[in-house]
C-alpha cells in the first residue's frame, strides 16, 4: 500500500521516498502542470531545450496525464499536460508579441512512436488510423498486426551531438487549433493492445 506522507514524501511498506513532488488520486491537472511543467514551457520560449517524460507500468495513468486520451472531449478542468502546455505556448507567444511586435516566432510539431524498434510518423496521412491496433492480453509479446505504414524513418548525428529523425513531418502551427488537431489526428494512429488491466493500452512510446 502506497501512502502520501506529504507534497514530497510517500511510505511504501515501512519505508519512506522523498521527491521534489508527490501527488495522489485526488490531485488536480491543473496542479500537477503548475508545479512540474509550467515553467518549462517558459524556459523552452527563452530558448532553453525541455522535455517531459513519463514512466509507469500499464494502466497507471500516463495516457490520461499526459492529455493524448479523449483529446478534446474530456473536461477542461481534466486536460493532461499536452493541452496544457499547447495553450500555454501561444499565449505566452502572444504575450511576448504584443511587448515586443518585431519578434516572429515559428512553430513547428511533430508526433512520433517507438514501438518494436521502430520510428512511426503518427501525423504521417499514410499511416492509418489506428493501424496497429490489435489483440494482447497480460503484457504478452505476442506482435500485433501492421496497418498501412507511412516513410520509412531513421536516426542520425546532428550538429553537437544531437540525435535527429530523419523524415519526420514537422507541421507549421499558427495556432493552438491547430496543434490541437496535429495531437488528436496522431492520438488515433497510435499503436494499442489488450492487457489484463487496461482494453485499449497505449503499447508504445510516444513523442510530441
Amino acid at each position: 500500500c502506497v501512502q502520501l506522507l506529504d507534497h514530497g514524501q510517500i511510505k511504501l511498506g515501512d519505508k519512506e521516498f522523498t521527491f521534489d513532488q508527490a501527488y495522489d488520486g485526488a490531485s488536480r491537472q491543473a496542479d500537477i502542470y503548475t508545479d512540474t511543467v509550467q515553467e518549462l514551457v517558459v524556459g523552452f520560449l527563452d530558448g532553453y531545450n525541455a522535455t517531459v517524460l513519463l514512466y509507469g507500468h500499464t494502466g497507471s495513468g500516463k495516457t490520461f496525464t499526459a492529455g493524448t486520451a479523449s483529446v478534446g472531449i474530456v473536461e477542461e478542468e481534466d486536460q493532461g499536460i499536452i493541452p496544457r502546455a499547447i495553450c500555454q505556448i501561444f499565449e505566452e507567444v502572444a504575450d511576448r508579441q504584443s511587448k515586443n511586435p518585431g519578434t516572429i516566432y515559428k512553430i513547428l510539431v511533430s508526433f512520433i512512436e517507438i514501438y518494436n524498434e521502430e520510428i512511426k510518423d503518427l501525423l504521417d496521412p499514410n499511416n492509418r488510423a489506428n493501424g496497429s491496433k490489435g489483440a494482447r492480453s497480460n503484457g504478452s509479446k505476442g506482435a500485433l498486426p501492421n496497418g498501412s505504414k507511412g516513410k520509412p524513418i531513421s536516426l542520425c548525428k546532428g550538429p553537437n551531438n544531437s540525435i535527429q529523425a530523419v523524415g519526420v513531418i514537422e507541421a507549421h502551427v499558427e495556432g493552438y487549433e491547430a496543434m490541437f488537431a496535429c495531437l488528436k489526428r496522431g492520438s488515433v494512429c497510435r499503436s494499442v493492445g489488450s492487457t489484463s488491466m487496461n482494453s485499449v493500452s497505449s503499447r508504445s512510446h510516444a513523442i510530441f
